[in-house]
């Protein structure tokens, strides 16, 4: 992303006040619904809105999911604010920010290769159908890497990186008509490392749906 482009676009913006607010979001997803592979894929997507005020109209709004001809979208958001007929507005001064929040990842799944993830959920979905009496699993892994972005005509400059990994693991056990589910996983905002190891709670999904064959049935009322 040019963040010097985009300050000389608010700079040059008519309005009075105006701020930009983006989101840029990568995401990749991995499901086994039992034996089958049910769905890989990696998508990228980007999108934001542009606010700006006109003191003696109004606010004024522009949305976008590509960052190109960004002028046109202020201008957008301009052209609507003149229409506005509201009473005279003034913002109260305050002193603007300036952050960076980035993630720190151990392993950043960014550059782990997509085979790898599907070898690492594959494993655990395969443990989950080694037990007897499982007759369906569903096992996902899915990571995300958000990164939003502000910054307003006033000099505010913030940009946050939001990761997150998860691991979900589910396992339907069958013995004539009873039928019984157990599951569980892991989703944190941390790096690939953390949905490493998790064969014993594989293990253990797939044990409590069996155990669960043999549970008692409540019954209802008193």
């Amino acid at each position: 992303m040019d963040y010097e482009c985009i300050e000389s676009v608010l700079r040059s913006c008519r309005a009075d006040y105006a701020e930009f607010r983006s989101e840029r979001r990568r995401v990749t997803r991995i499901v086994y619904l039992g034996r089958r592979l049910e769905t890989v894929d990696t998508t990228l997507d980007e999108g934001g809105i542009v606010r700006v005020l006109v003191r003696n109209g109004g606010w004024g709004i522009s949305t976008f999911n590509s960052l190109d001809n960004l002028e046109h979208r202020f201008d957008q958001a301009y052209q609507s604010a003149r229409l506005v007929q509201a009473e005279p507005i003034s913002l109260a001064p305050v002193a603007f920010a300036h952050d960076e929040i980035r993630a720190t990842l151990g392993t950043d799944f960014r550059h782990v290769p997509l085979v790898r993830k599907k070898e690492l959920i594959e494993g655990y979905n395969d443990i989950l159908l080694s037990f007897g009496r499982i007759v369906d699993t569903q096992a996902v892994y899915m990571d995300e890497f958000v990164t939003v972005t502000y910054m307003n005509s006033e000099g505010a400059f913030i940009i946050e990186e939001r990761p997150m990994v998860t691991v979900y693991l589910a396992a339907t056990a069958r013995e004539g008509s009873n039928v019984q589910r157990a599951a569980d996983g892991v989703s944190v905002p941390a790096g690939y490392e953390r949905v490493l190891g998790l064969e014993e709670m594989a293990r253990k999904v797939a044990q409590r749906a069996v155990d669960l064959l043999a549970a008692e049935t409540v019954v209802g009322g008193v």
